[in-house]
């Protein structure tokens, strides 16, 4: 699968997850609920009118960019464990430095940062397969 097909899948895997959050046990219902802490994000966000929450879609845009990676090199690394947990890393610094950017609006800005790990966490569930090339 090419990077730019894996890139368009990757919301399209994902967001359906809300409708059976249980398929896949504890991390499709953790994928659920961090589509639902999006709702609230956004529900909240446009309450709150903060915009400095728009630098949350930062780490979404990241995970796109990176599961397109996988996609490019698909089947050519065997051993990406090393670079998905730098990912993941990496995807968490920049959520928390996002959520302490954007502590006028708290609850948004924490809605926001658990969908941006959920929706990390999930790449990086994709992007493993994707760059290894072995598929579930």
């Amino acid at each position: 699968m090419g990077g730019f097909l894996l890139t368009l899948a990757l919301p399209r895997w994902y967001f359906p997850l809300l409708l059976s959050p249980w398929v896949a046990g504890i991390f499709s219902a953790f994928c659920a609920a961090g589509i639902l802490c999006l709702i609230v994000g956004l529900v909240t966000g446009i309450w709150a009118r903060d915009r400095r929450l728009f630098t949350f879609f930062v780490p979404a845009v990241l995970s796109q960019i990176f599961v397109g990676m996988a996609g490019v090199f698909g089947g050519e690394l065997q051993n990406a464990g090393w670079l998905l947990l730098t990912f993941l890393g990496g995807q968490l610094l920049l959520s928390l430095v996002l959520a302490g950017y954007a502590r006028a609006a708290p609850v948004p800005a924490l809605a926001l940062t658990f969908f941006s790990l959920s929706y990390a966490l999930f790449a990086a569930f994709i992007a493993g397969m994707g760059f290894t090339g072995d598929w579930l």
